[in-house]
Parts: C-alpha cells; sequence; structure tokens
C-alpha cells in the first residue's frame, strides 16, 4: 500500500472572526475546519546526488500517475516524481521537457522523510 503525501497534515480549526462571518451559514458558528500546509524535508545537494534517476522526455498521453506505476508498481507515488523535479503537478510540463524519475522508490521516500 502506498505512503499517502498526507500522512503529516493536520487539522486545525480556524476561529478568525473574518472566516466566522463569511463561513458561518454553511459552516456554522464553530469555525472552520482546515488542512496544514505539507512540509517536505529538503534534501541536501549531496543527498540529491546520491540517487538513482532515469530521465523521461514528457510526451502526448503521458502522466505522472502512470509513470509512477511503471517505475514503483503503484500509481500513488507521482507525487515523488513532481516533487523531485520541483513541480506541483504535470500541467507544468511541456511535450518534450525531460523529467527525473528517482528511484528506488524507498529510498526516495525516506530522502523527503518518509
Amino acid at each position: 500500500m502506498a505512503i499517502s503525501r498526507y500522512k503529516k497534515i493536520d487539522v486545525i480549526r480556524n476561529n478568525d472572526s473574518d472566516y466566522k462571518k463569511i463561513f458561518s451559514s454553511r459552516f456554522g458558528s464553530k469555525g472552520l475546519l482546515q488542512t496544514t500546509t505539507t512540509r517536505f524535508k529538503q534534501p541536501t545537494e549531496q543527498e540529491l546526488m546520491n540517487i538513482e534517476y532515469t530521465n523521461e522526455t514528457w510526451k502526448l498521453g503521458q502522466r505522472l500517475y502512470k509513470l509512477s506505476y511503471k517505475y514503483y508498481g503503484d500509481s500513488q507515488y507521482w507525487w515523488l516524481i513532481a516533487l523531485f523535479n520541483g513541480i506541483s503537478s504535470e500541467a507544468e510540463l511541456q511535450f518534450g521537457q525531460v523529467i527525473k524519475v528517482p528511484v528506488p522508490v524507498d529510498i526516495v521516500l525516506n530522502l523527503y522523510g518518509y
């Protein structure tokens, strides 16, 4: 089973008065539940240099989840490829662009603190 990138997210109650005014009709007066932003451990330059990766040229029909399945056997690790390449989604990629797929998955997960 894949490790979720949401593993380390906390849920907080936003009790800000402006939020209460705007959202009280939808969510009640108890405040709004929100999730915190995930903060990934940033690998050092040396750690990144020690990671093996495969280059893939982005082409029509390609998706990060497909690359994740191809290299990791699980499509749910697409976010590792995005994180390693400094992007948030495949919408940032251009056809012909070369991206790096880091391997193996267990070492890459450890690199980012999972």
